[in-house]
């Protein structure tokens, strides 16, 4: 017990009083020395045992080789075995084994596995499980076909199973995935939910998102893991984020409870959406369960997609509700703040957090960065941050530091900061650059950007997209279209937009230039009135920003095409007079959406949120709460008189 509970002292205090000592004892005090790190206290013991005339048993032993961290503690105990003439049995040799496997020596684990005359399952377990490990795939499955060739008593079993997906599952592949699912078939454990959910983690772990809905759709009983593993999987990548939900619906058809971390999934999806009623419901029935005031995976995920729906007012009341505050619960907060680009609601709440005594950390600082639009504010961040706080200066508050730098015009200082980057390439930082050479119509420093990006990775479609879009705006448009052609050659087609919109308590899907929807007549014929409108109104569509030789109608057809326009669009035919408009999208708005909106605010008499990957744009009366901040090379257009 005193071992157990790290009071080593008082542990061996009862054992010098104790008046008889057997191997147990001997065993219990050796085994809290060396799991506390003191091998060689451990062998003066084991010593001392044998000269008190007892001998040591395979537990003894085993107990010192668990808690051996580093190979020569191991190759010692295993010199001290060889040297004393002690014979190595199954239960000594498995331990040595796991403790080279733990140890990274791979190759010694083989051969104390080889030396054995014999070997139980544990033994075929580990060192498989240790081959898959360290990705010697085609070694580990010829052992697994040797352990059921040779003893029916050591085929597949559970545990096995379970041990070697969880090892696979850290380097491997999809195909190795594949023929370990094959091997557990024919054992007949697939239909066990805990190799069921192993299985769909491996799935999900080497990005086969359809092999893992198979699986999970093939199980014939599915627990709360099963169906979070799959949530999870459509949560944290870009996988369409209504299929999610889908399967969160399949998962309460099926009666099943959500925890703590299935509602963060789901709320992380409705994020994506800007799924306001879904998300509020989703509260409701946290409240409910009783975990919403507790858990900091729930509060977390309810703060950001308040924040995402461009609801920071229910984030606050929902932070104010919490019980106890943790760091990542202030994080959270300050990174809805850095969403809006409210620097100032950022810096109070920060002050605040000062107040209740919670220290900060890099993320904190990183938030406050990206709320943050003054050169100077930025500056005093980052120098806050070392001289006051002593935290390391990282590559994500460099590349926040770029952006301030770049929106500002301060071209130059930003590319000085890139190129005395100790890192290595900063693909990130330098394509924040040649965005920000873009808004500030910079060839030179741009095209430096460009060969800075393609010079480490020649596939990165958006440096060929930004790249055009300045040379465009600088009005060499041969340039432009040479390289989008270019681009459209040697690495196809960019990533689409997608923009979401919830109405009546279901979430809607639209893509660029999407024709499928019901109501597709309906809001390409709203789009148009509002397009005549605005040219009216003297507002300029952007068609420049379309490339090619085609028609100004076409390109002009092109933009209305755009998928947020799409949303919102449809948001104003079908909410009632003067109902918020949210939106989400995957992407960056555009400057010619971004201009669209704000007029349509004014015109319709609308609050609209778009929240992209960026920040969250509050659209009223034809102005937005970014003021414009990514797109500077509009604000002189004539969009409205």
């Amino acid at each position: 017990m005193y071992c157990k509970c790290s009071c080593i002292e008082d542990a061996h205090s009862v054992f010098d009083n104790l008046s008889t000592r057997d191997v147990v004892t001997w065993s219990s005090l050796i085994s809290g020395y060396a799991n506390h790190g003191c091998i060689q206290k451990a062998f003066h013991l084991l010593d001392q045992m044998k000269e008190e005339g007892v001998e040591p048993n395979e537990v003894t032993y085993m107990n010192i080789l668990t808690a051996c961290c580093l190979s020569q503690e191991g190759r010692f105990i295993h010199e001290y075995l060889i040297l004393h003439g002690l014979v190595i049995n199954v239960q000594v040799g498995t331990a040595l084994l796991d403790m080279y496997i733990r140890c990274g020596c791979i190759s010694d684990a083989f051969n104390i596995f080889a030396s054995l005359s014999q070997r139980n399952k544990i033994t075929w377990t580990t060192m498989i499980s240790g081959l898959f490990e360290f990705g010697l795939f085609g070694d580990a499955f010829n052992l697994l076909d040797t352990m059921q060739d040779q003893d029916q008593e050591t085929e597949l079993s559970e545990a096995c199973s379970l041990s070697f997906l969880k090892a696979c599952s850290l380097q491997g592949r999809v195909e190795h995935a594949w023929q370990l699912h094959s091997k557990i078939i024919c054992s007949g454990l697939s239909s066990l939910i805990t190799v069921g959910n192993a299985l769909i983690n491996i799935y999900v772990t080497c990005e086969s998102n359809e092999d893992a809905c198979i699986m999970l759709q093939r199980m014939p009983d599915r627990d709360v893991v099963s169906w979070t593993t799959i949530l999870g999987m459509y949560a944290c990548n870009d996988s369409p984020p209504l299929e999610g939900i889908e399967i969160f619906e399949q998962m309460k058809h099926d009666g099943l409870q959500p925890n703590s971390i299935t509602y963060g999934y789901v709320l992380k999806l409705m994020s994506r959406m800007s799924a306001l009623d879904q998300a509020r419901k989703i509260h409701a029935s946290i409240v409910k369960g009783g975990s919403e005031l507790m858990d900091i995976v729930v509060a977390n995920a309810l703060l950001d997609v308040y924040a995402k729906c461009g609801r920071l007012k229910d984030a606050f009341l929902t932070f104010q509700r919490l019980n106890k505050k943790s760091l990542s619960n202030w994080t959270s907060l300050l990174m809805g703040c850095a969403q809006e680009k409210n620097y100032l609601l950022a810096l109070e709440v920060f002050k605040s957090m000062l107040s209740s005594g919670v220290e900060p950390d890099g993320v904190v600082f990183l938030c406050l960065l990206l709320s943050c639009k003054s050169v100077r504010d930025g500056c005093q961040l980052l120098k806050s941050m070392r001289d006051q706080y002593s935290i390391f200066i990282t590559q994500e508050h460099q590349n926040a530091m770029l952006e301030i730098l770049g929106h500002a015009g301060h071209l130059n200082e930003a590319e000085d900061l890139l190129e005395c980057n100790p890192v290595g390439c900063n693909i990130i930082g330098w394509t924040s650059l040649l965005h920000s050479c873009k808004l500030h119509v910079n060839v030179i420093i741009a095209h430096r950007c460009f060969k800075n990006i393609t010079k480490v990775d020649p596939k990165v479609s958006a440096a060929y997209v930004l790249m055009s879009s300045v040379y465009a705006h600088a009005g060499m448009i041969h340039s432009a279209e040479e390289l989008e052609a270019t681009r459209k050659q040697h690495i196809g087609c960019k990533k689409p937009g997608h923009a979401f919109i919830e109405v009546d308590n279901r979430v809607h899907e639209f893509v660029v230039g999407d024709t499928f929807h019901p109501k597709s007549f309906d809001i390409y014929a709203k789009l148009e009135a509002l397009n005549q409108e605005m040219k009216k109104g003297g507002y300029r569509i952007r068609s420049d920003l379309v490339l090619g030789a085609i028609p100004t109608d076409m390109k002009e057809e092109s933009l209305c095409g755009h998928s947020e326009k799409l949303a919102i669009a449809f948001g104003l035919i079908n909410l009632p007079d003067g109902a918020t408009i949210r939106v989400s999208k995957n992407l960056r708005m555009c400057g010619d959406c971004h201009n669209m909106s704000k007029f349509i605010s004014k015109v319709e008499k609308r609050e609209i949120y778009v929240s992209d990957t960026y920040v969250t744009h509050h659209f009223q009366n034809g102005f937005c709460s970014c003021d414009d901040y990514t797109y500077q090379i509009f604000k002189h257009d004539l969009f409205y008189r």
